[in-house]
Parts: C-alpha cells; sequence; structure tokens
C-alpha cells in the first residue's frame, strides 16, 4: 500500500471484461462461431481520491479449435488521470486454453503486465481451473491462481522486492426454470508473502450473483463483500494489478441478443476502496457499453 502515488500503481483493474463473459452462455461443448467483443469503460471517482478519472478499452476473442477446445485472449489499455501527477497509461494480455470433456471443462492460462510502473512491471498470473456443468441442475468451478511482481517493493522486509500470491475461487452455480434463472456463490480467499502495511496477508470475499434471461434479453446482478488485493478472475483474463485494498462492491449489467451477428451491452460497477490503510472509504462508478461481433 506504501508508494502508491508515487509509483503510479496502475489502474482499477480490468473490471469490463468479467461482466461481458458473465453474460455468455457457458457450454459444455465448444461453440463453433467466432465472437470479437470490444468495450469501452469510464470512471467516475471520489472526489477525496487523489485519481482524477479513468478510462479502459479492451478487446476479446473466443476462437474454437474444433467441438472439444477453444481460445480465449483478452486485451487493454488503460488510462489514468492524477490531480498533482502526470497521466498513466498501461496495456495487458491474457489467454486461455479450454479443454472440453464431456461435462466438464479443464483450462489454464496466463495473465501479463505491460506497463512502465516499475513496480508492477513483469508482473504476470496463472491460472488452472476445471468446472463441471449441469449435473442435477448445479454447476461446479473452481479456480487457482499464482500472481508474481518481481518488483514489488515489500514493507516487512526493507529492501526486499518480490510479491507474491496464491488465490483460491471455489464456485457453486444453480439453474432454475429451464435455464431462466441462474444463482452463483463464489468465495474468493487470496493469501501474500508480505502485509504491504495493511497488517494482514490473507484476504477473504465471497460474491453472490444472478442471471435472469428473457430472450433476446439477458441481465445479470452481483453484490461482493469482504476484501480483495490483486485480485483475478474469469480464467486469468481479469487481474486487478492496483495495490488499493477494496471492501466492497456490486454491478448490474443487461445484454440484447435481438441481432444475429451483434450482441449490445451495457454494465454499471461500484466499488469501494481504501488508497491508503487508514485512510476513508472512497468509491468508484464504472460505466461500460460493450459490443460482441458474432462470425
Amino acid at each position: 500500500m506504501k508508494g502508491i502515488l508515487k509509483a503510479l500503481a496502475p489502474l482499477w483493474g480490468r473490471l469490463i471484461l468479467p461482466v461481458c463473459l458473465a453474460l455468455l452462455p457457458g457450454v459444455a461443448h465448444a461453440q463453433m462461431g467466432l465472437d470479437f467483443l470490444v468495450q469501452e469503460s469510464r470512471w467516475t471517482i471520489d472526489a477525496l481520491s487523489e485519481q482524477k478519472s479513468a478510462s479502459q478499452t479492451g478487446a476479446y476473442l473466443y476462437f474454437p479449435l474444433g467441438p472439444w477446445a477453444y481460445l480465449e485472449a483478452s486485451h487493454d489499455e488503460t488510462t489514468i488521470e492524477f490531480k498533482t501527477a502526470d497521466p498513466f497509461k498501461r496495456g495487458d494480455n491474457a489467454g486461455v486454453l479450454s479443454l472440453l470433456l464431456g461435462p466438464m471443462t479443464l483450462y489454464g492460462g496466463q495473465h501479463q503486465v505491460a506497463t512502465e510502473t516499475s513496480s508492477i512491471q513483469g508482473g504476470k498470473s496463472s491460472v488452472v481451473g476445471a468446472e463441471l456443468f449441469d449435473i442435477l441442475h448445479l454447476t461446479l468451478r473452481y479456480e487457482s491462481y499464482r500472481t508474481s511482481y518481481p518488483d514489488f517493493p515489500l514493507s516487512d522486509q526493507a529492501g526486499i522486492t518480490g510479491l507474491e500470491l496464491s488465490q483460491s475461487s471455489p464456485m457453486i452455480g444453480v439453474a432454475l426454470f429451464e435455464g431462466l434463472l441462474d444463482l452463483e456463490v463464489q468465495r474468493d480467499v487470496s493469501q501474500t508473502n508480505d502485509s504491504l502495511g495493511l497488517g494482514q496477508t490473507e484476504f477473504v470475499s465471497t460474491r453472490q450473483a444472478l442471471r435472469l434471461t428473457f430472450y433476446p434479453w439477458r441481465f445479470y446482478a452481483s453484490k461482493w463483500s469482504g476484501e480483495r488485493l490483486f485480485f483475478a478472475s474469469s480464467k486469468g483474463l481479469y487481474l486487478n494489478s492496483m495495490d488499493l485494498l477494496y471492501k466492497g462492491g456490486n454491478q448490474g449489467s443487461f445484454t440484447y441478443y435481438g441481432f444475429d451477428w451483434v450482441h449490445i451491452g451495457y454494465t454499471r460497477t461500484v466499488e469501494t476502496f481504501l488508497e491508503a490503510p487508514q485512510g476513508d472509504p472512497l468509491t468508484a462508478h464504472i460505466d461500460t457499453l460493450s459490443l460482441t461481433l458474432r462470425f
């Protein structure tokens, strides 16, 4: 948490893709068409924050590799405007390979951080996971992440760099009314090799979500509570490299599927965070527009 403004530790994290991916239907066999998603996000940040504004542009590609495998890739560019410092820019890349074995999906991938900020330059996160679909209307998922920032300064060991994190994310979901309503509960536990001045090395959060489908509309809502630090999700396509302690949030989204080749979505995200260990809670509101082209 120390030196956040000096290092201009980047962005609010990639908040867009988890929502857009959550709106895509889960299947136990590979979709044979190609999806290309583009999106734009704008932040409205608490007036007490040292950050003035932020924006993000991202792209996501789904590429089938036959009926039993597919590749997902993402790239995003983020810009932050500060009140008393120069603007900051960052870009990230991520890729995931998924294999489908009957009702089970196995996957693995990596997320790379690309930025001029020395503390997180060279950061990366790897993921392995498994998801079991439609077993008595239940879906079970488990993801394991390993994230590292080789140049990030540690607070418990003066002069030493090299932050490492492990995260486990089990989820259970249930489909009701022939799939019109999906409910999910997920628990995320992250552990770090340093307290970063926070007085703790474990961060736990719980997320509840629902997905409601009335074709051609799909609605998504989620709420999470607890604490998150350097959080990863969505097969590693999402990685928050901001050294802020997040204290809860919620999302609401809708997507229109009325066109064969184009899907349109909107997402509203609200999150609470701390810029300093003993600081006041601050709030960020993020509005996202997304467009998915299907081929």
